[in-house]
């Protein structure tokens, strides 16, 4: 179980680490509100390491901005992309639950 953790935390973190980047470099070329609600919703994450209820919630956020954010940067949701936005979120939220099992009170 320690490993599966392990696992789970690298995971969450590398992900919201990789959204906050890329939503700072995204500044200045698509509209505020999606960066800040990026940034918000990876932040979530984060904070799910402590708080494990927000992990669904900061993947559903991100999931809607990376929506946003193709409509104001293409005019169209880039369909490879957010195929790999949702794979990403069933594998974090796979390791979630596993987690969640092992330790129901969080």
């Amino acid at each position: 179980m320690r490993i599966l953790n392990a696992i789970y935390v690298s995971a969450v973190v590398i992900y919201a680490g990789l959204m906050i980047i890329s939503a700072l470099a995204l500044m200045g070329s698509v509209p505020v509100w999606p960066l800040l609600a990026t940034l918000l919703f990876a932040c979530c994450l984060l904070a799910a390491l402590r708080w494990d209820w927000l992990l669904p919630i900061g993947l559903l956020g991100l999931i809607a901005a990376a929506v946003v954010n193709g409509f104001s940067m293409y005019g169209h949701i880039n369909p490879p992309h957010l195929l790999a936005r949702l794979a990403v979120s069933m594998v974090l939220l796979g390791l979630w639950a596993v987690k969640r099992k092992g330790n129901p009170v969080s």
